[in-house]
């Protein structure tokens, strides 16, 4: 379940980026990343980005011993940014939804800051990036996003890409393909889905999307559809839920820690201050 996918073609090989603003274990909003035609060319870093002035990216950078959280911190043109699950302690997050994420600022940024993780060198890359079907419209916005150079810092290592080519596709076909193909993209591993009508409803962060494909995979576009509700809904519901059951704990903290928040929906309790608070319900 994803809200906003970003399939990047690379020449000759084939990667594969999911820009999402959720998880299907409980709303983590993460972006997904795998060049298909290697057993372990894949990425995953939680969905959230900061800009850092110079003094915060030099202090911190020089000092990461772990490659893991090295590859958080990220110099991309020039701009010193944070990503992943290190850029939630950087203060409140504006995670953009819609529209707005259509954006070199903000998309380039995500996209580049995971071709960071999956590649050594550098090289040119074409990109297939997908969107919600309400977002259509919009398609010429993302294709902007990531055309161009990127220059790519994490600590001393350096590389460059350079987009060449940007295309567009409905998000929920890219889930039913997935369903639908085996992992070369050549042949059925479900024929039998694909031989009907379907409907994919792909539950995401901020909207719901709803697609009818008819038999052979075309698209029937007199039924697609996004509903602005989604997974984040269900992790605000619960926060809201969670302190209106424990106002003393919460009491002194405007913001609880977002992987807390996500651990606790799954595990079913709350972890802080060296305690352990039930939250099933």
């Amino acid at each position: 379940m994803s809200v906003l996918v970003v399939w990047l073609v690379v020449i000759p090989s084939v990667l594969v980026l999911l820009l999402s603003t959720n998880h299907n274990d409980a709303g983590n909003s993460i972006i997904k990343a795998k060049i298909t035609n290697t057993e372990n060319g894949e990425t995953i870093f939680t969905h959230a980005m900061q800009p850092l002035t110079e003094s915060e990216y030099e202090k911190i950078s020089i000092r990461l011993t772990s490659l893991s959280k090295s590859k958080d911190y990220v110099r991309i043109n020039g701009k010193p940014y944070v990503v992943g699950e290190s850029a939630e302690r950087h203060g409140v997050l504006v995670q953009r939804s819609g529209s707005a994420r259509y954006t070199r600022d903000y998309y380039g940024i995500l996209a580049a800051a995971a071709l960071a993780r999956l590649y050594e060198r550098g090289r040119e890359i074409a990109v297939f990036g997908s969107h919600p079907p309400g977002d259509v419209k919009f398609r010429e916005d993302l294709m902007k996003a990531v055309i161009g150079d990127w220059y790519i810092e994490t600590g001393q290592h350096k590389t460059n890409f350079t987009v060449i080519y940007a295309n567009t596709f409905d998000e929920p076909v890219g889930g039913l393909m997935n369903l639908l193909l085996t992992e070369d993209g050549q042949h059925y591993q479900y024929g039998n889905v694909g031989a009907g009508r379907s409907l994919v409803i792909d539950i995401g962060g901020f909207t719901t999307d709803w697609l009818a494909v008819n038999p052979g995979g075309e698209v029937d576009y007199s039924l697609a559809q996004s509903i602005p509700i989604g997974i984040q809904k269900v992790v605000t519901d619960f926060e809201e839920s969670f302190r209106a059951n424990h106002l003393e704990i919460v009491k002194d903290t405007p913001i609880l820690p977002p992987a807390k928040v996500r651990q606790a929906i799954v595990n079913g309790f709350f972890e802080g201050g060296g305690r352990k608070y039930p939250c099933k319900e």
